[in-house]
């Protein structure tokens, strides 16, 4: 067994469970409601409005990361577009459509950054991490759509022409 001083991923390993702990706690009030004096309306808005402050945070990381590089540019700009384009459809969709876009855009900047972890590109603890908290976080997000109940279609059928 070895010892967290000896354990460069201990730390890293931490971070990947703080931050799934608000979802986390999301989850165990839509389930045992009467522990939290909050409306069953509201929950799921709480993990949609965190799971858009986490996927802002990933990736200003991974724009961070990139910012040393004289060939990153690409990769930031691409960051820059992606993150805030899917900032803004979240705001603007129902909760089942925008927790579908949350899980889609963690567990897509995700898969990305542990590529370029495995690629050299990122630091290899950080993409271990980055991969552990998008299991978690986007497990998370699937259990609260799961419980919320996809109410509004997910893609909008084509009217008919009848």
């Amino acid at each position: 067994m070895t010892s967290h001083k000896n354990d460069p991923d201990a730390g890293y390993r931490f971070f990947a469970l703080l931050i799934s702990i608000p979802l986390l706690l999301v989850i165990w009030a839509m389930v045992f409601p009467r522990f939290f004096p909050l409306s069953q309306e509201v929950l799921p808005r709480l993990a949609v409005g965190y799971g858009t402050i986490l996927l802002g945070f990933f990736i200003g990381a991974r724009i961070g990361g990139s910012l040393g590089k004289a060939d990153g540019y690409l990769e930031r700009s691409l960051a820059s577009v992606l993150g805030l384009g899917m900032g803004l459809v979240i705001l603007l969709l129902d909760i089942s459509p925008a927790l579908a876009v949350l899980i889609t855009g963690i567990g897509g900047l995700g898969a990305w950054d542990s590529w370029s972890g495995f690629k050299g590109v990122l630091p290899r603890p950080y993409a271990r991490m980055r991969m552990r908290a998008t299991m978690l976080v986007c497990l998370a997000l699937i259990i609260i759509l799961i419980l919320h109940g996809v109410s509004v279609p997910l893609i909008a059928p084509f009217p008919s022409s009848t």
